[in-house]
């Protein structure tokens, strides 16, 4: 916008292109009637704002910069779209507000994936606690444990204590821990890490079911290891209940079957029917084909075995008991259709999860609470815009490279976006981002993650480049700085033009007058007396333009006053009073010449026909 009151409002064509109007339209709701962009409004903070309000109106009106502003657009269709940004005001020669330049960004899709990531990291949570299966993930050179919130809940130990290795052998029964830890120490090894063993919680014996995935470098070196611990307390609890309703298999409510030796169904209580009619087998005669292929690994294994099996849209877990004294297996089972679910919705969370992570247009890191990275997604590994997974706030600036304010303020880490956000603060901030890969602008946008508890436990940052769009902005103001000053000089040229038009005016009035005070008949003097009054009006107005050539208006009051003392002198012999009342009333040069051309007629007819006779009035 060039002028104040922002009646006019040009962008470029990504502005015109999101305002929704064709190239070239006025942006400005500011701008003449008809109501100009009428098909959205805007809002700050949930408020809708007035035209006047608009932050590019404030800025030329105030003269004061706007930083990291943001507003909503709501248009007619229901589209909502969110831009952040920077209002500069632009000055005149005398350092006035005469406008004012902008710059935004559209954060839509930001703002989208950090609801998404906050929703997702609630559902992790929740699934968790509805399949009683947390999470950890271990750092073998550091020796640290990492645990979710459920984990720390089935362990009983509160969230945020440190722990190690040694802390959760600590927490696992004594009479498991020398199995638990050779099963590890086979792990390390690249053996598979699946086991089922007891802790002990507040004087209490629980049943954990443990599974992990260890994760090697390229060089084959074990950086660490992501696992699952799953609470199986209620299942142990439950199998020891079959057990005891064995005794009493036909009032079991749970399916209980045994087979022979030679692979026949000798036994079936009521609860197995669904099993029976998924095998399409009955009691008494051999195992059907399907049976066989369902059970067959179990049967062949000799020892306890639990395996699951599908039977309509329910999920059996079917654990088989050799008897090997009798020689027949007995088959315990237990519908675990919402574990089932709960494990599958657990790992499609995870999974939609990293998809937003890594399919997000802006750099993503995230880290835990002591502000170590946990993971960086695509477009920020790709840009070398963070520092890479497992980096500490506590290493040097050679790795995380330094920050600085608007102002060029060198901050320091506690002043940090992630820092603040790790003490509980939301931040979005424009910054310098200085580092052995170069120097970025970038917008920092920070949030805390808490668990079910509103406890922090670490922290989402979302990182845009805005390099490119500082460079545009620098160009502008150049730009802007070069058209100020060419503006200036023109200013000056035109006052001296109105300047020496108005003296040559002067001199060509003084000659005239002298033309009428040499003639011997004054009534010779009236052609050239009408003549000196139209120059003497064209000269007193060039006389106000170079005065006033800031606004390039003329100020009627001072212009007609100044006429009317000249026609004082111009009839002194005239005994009349000149009254005039003026308001502060402005005109453009154009009206003000014909103002001028028309008072003069008027006065010097009124001097010469209205007052005969040398009547005063």
């Amino acid at each position: 916008a060039f002028d104040p009151d922002c009646r006019t409002i040009i962008g470029n064509r990504a502005a015109v292109e999101f305002s929704r109007v064709p190239e070239g339209a006025n942006l400005s709701k500011s701008g003449p009637a008809p109501a100009p962009l009428a098909h959205y409004r805007v809002l700050h903070d949930g408020v809708e704002l007035a035209p006047a309000d608009m932050p590019i109106q404030r800025v030329a009106a105030s003269g004061q910069a706007l930083r990291d502003y943001a507003m909503e657009f709501v248009f007619d269709d229901g589209t909502v779209r969110t831009l952040v940004g920077n209002v500069t005001p632009i000055r005149d020669a005398a350092g006035q507000p005469s406008g004012a330049i902008a710059a935004f960004l559209d954060i839509t899709e930001r703002k989208r994936a950090e609801e998404a990531l906050r929703q997702s990291q609630a559902d992790l949570h929740r699934a968790q606690a509805v399949a009683h299966t947390g999470s950890w993930r271990v750092d073998v050179g550091g020796g640290e444990l990492r645990w979710s919130d459920e984990t720390y809940r089935i362990f009983g130990i509160p969230p945020g204590t440190p722990l190690t290795y040694d802390v959760f052998l600590g927490a696992v029964h004594p009479d498991d821990r020398g199995h638990v830890d050779r099963a590890w120490q086979a792990a390390l090894r690249g053996a598979a890490y699946d086991l089922e063993h007891r802790i002990v919680v507040g004087g209490a014996v629980k049943w954990v079911h443990e599974r992990a995935e260890l994760e090697w470098d390229a060089d084959g070196t074990l950086r660490g290891g992501f696992g699952t611990v799953q609470d199986i307390t209620d299942q142990k609890a439950a199998e020891a209940e079959r057990r005891s309703l064995a005794l009493f298999p036909e009032q079991n409510p749970h399916p209980v079957l045994r087979i022979g030796p030679d692979r026949t169904l000798l036994y079936a209580n009521a609860a197995s029917q669904p099993l029976l009619t998924a095998w399409g087998g009955t009691v008494g005669s051999p195992l059907s084909a399907a049976a066989e292929a369902a059970l067959a690994a179990p049967l062949r294994a000799g020892t306890t075995t639990e395996v699951e099996m599908a039977c309509g849209d329910r999920v059996y877990s079917l654990v088989c008991t050799p008897i090997l004294a009798e020689g027949y297996v007995n088959i315990y089972g237990r519908d675990i259709t919402e574990r089932t679910q709960a494990e599958a919705a657990l790992a499609a969370q995870r999974q939609l999860l990293h998809t937003i992570l890594e399919q997000a247009a802006e750099g993503i890191t995230v880290r835990d609470a002591e502000g170590r990275v946990t993971f960086v997604n695509a477009v920020a590994r790709r840009r070398a815009l963070l520092p890479p997974e497992g980096t500490t706030l506590a290493m040097t600036p050679q790795v995380w490279g330094d920050y600085s304010d608007a102002a060029g303020r060198r901050l320091p880490l506690e002043e940090w976006p992630v820092t603040r956000a790790l003490r509980g603060e939301t931040v979005a901030c424009e910054l310098l981002r200085t580092a052995s890969t170069g120097r970025f602008f970038v917008l920092n946008s920070c949030a805390p993650l808490r668990n079910a508890r509103g406890e922090i436990i670490g922290a989402v940052a979302i990182t845009t480049d805005l390099t490119e769009r500082k460079q545009v902005e620098d160009r502008l103001r150049e730009a802007l700085a070069h058209k100020q000053e060419a503006l200036a000089t023109n200013v000056t040229l035109l006052r001296e033009v109105h300047h020496r038009v108005k003296n040559n005016l002067q001199m060509l009035c003084d000659m005239m007058y002298l033309q009428m005070e040499a003639m011997p008949h004054p009534e010779e003097h009236q052609d050239l007396q009408d003549a000196y009054g139209r120059v003497y009006a064209i000269a007193r107005l060039h006389e106000q333009l170079y005065q006033a050539m800031q606004s390039g208006r003329v100020a009627l009051q001072e212009y007609l006053s100044r006429l009317l003392d000249g026609f004082k002198s111009l009839y002194p012999a005239v005994p009349v009073r000149v009254e005039s009342t003026l308001s502060g009333v402005t005109l453009d040069r154009d009206r003000a010449i014909h103002t001028g051309l028309m008072v003069n007629e008027l006065v010097t007819n009124a001097l010469k026909h209205a007052f005969p006779g040398g009547r005063d009035g």
